[in-house]
């Protein structure tokens, strides 16, 4: 209950829990709404071949992978700063929480709605799939603890106050350290991202109102930033077997190298293969 008069801060610090509920709770149903996904392309033939085997819907289905790794990735990275009293963790958790929330729950209705595009018609039947429920649950997520508008006002307003941005840029390179040299070019490439992007955030969160109307924009593109560094990191020390590795670094061709067509890279197909084999399904 909290302490006789203090109320309002007891409640706002319940929030910060319970926004990460939000976004692991997000993150679990992206990963149901995959598992499901996964599993109709492969077993339903159309056209003469099986769904997974033809190169639309494996592109469709690996994007959603993708989004779902990161999310997890994302939340439990979270989840561990909670569990800590180290002073960097506690940073971390006041910094990125109500980012993680606004970024991963968003997400997490959209990924809901092309999982149920998959299985086409029946994806929105109740008695064919279970996905009709799950959307709708995504949309709790979504809107509970804060809305989007919300969640980024807050942001916005906490990196003027405290200096939260300098945290998530200092935390973001500290781990693209910590995956070290196997993070080779798409580590590069990570850090390439935020260097172009700290200047736009700073101008953000310098010139008042009207500059504040494009944070949420610019939130977008360094939510995938922190969430990159989270799967790089993740991967270095990850069996190279579980295509976690295959995962960051498609992860990072796709969301944060301008202009790159991850199509056009030799590896393309092996990178596929192994980001949807390294997906229980």
């Amino acid at each position: 209950m909290g302490e006789e008069g203090r109320g309002v801060p007891t409640i706002l610090e319940m929030g910060t829990f319970t926004r990460l509920d939000c976004c692991t709770g997000s993150a679990g149903m992206m990963r149901q709404a995959v598992v499901q996904a996964l599993h109709h392309a492969r077993h339903r033939k159309a056209f003469g071949s099986l769904l997974i085997e033809q190169p639309l819907m494996r592109s469709v289905l690996v994007d959603m992978a993708l989004e779902s790794e990161a999310a997890c990735a994302l939340s439990l990275r979270l989840a561990r700063a909670f569990d800590s009293d180290s002073p960097r963790e506690i940073a971390l958790r006041r910094a990125l929480t109500s980012a993680a929330k606004f970024w991963v729950c968003k997400r997490g209705c959209e990924l809901a709605a092309e999982a149920m595009e998959v299985l086409g018609g029946n994806g929105t039947i109740e008695d064919f799939s279970p996905l009709p429920r799950l959307y709708r649950d995504a949309m709790v997520f979504e809107s509970w603890e804060g809305t989007h508008n919300v969640l980024c006002a807050q942001v916005h307003r906490d990196c003027v106050r405290f200096g939260l941005l300098d945290e998530v840029l200092s935390w973001i390179r500290a781990e693209l350290s910590s995956a070290g040299e196997g993070a080779g070019a798409d580590g590069r490439a990570v850090a390439a991202a935020v260097e172009a992007l700290e200047p736009r955030l700073r101008r953000s969160l310098a010139d008042g109102e009207h500059a504040a109307a494009h944070f949420r924009r610019q939130l977008d593109r360094l939510m995938r930033a922190v969430q990159a560094a989270c799967l790089l990191a993740e991967a270095a020390v990850e069996d190279p077997d579980t295509g976690k590795a295959a995962a960051a670094s498609l992860f990072v061709r796709r969301h944060l190298v301008p202009g790159h067509d991850p199509e056009d890279d030799a590896d393309w197909r092996r990178l596929v293969d192994e980001a949807l084999a390294g997906d229980a399904g």
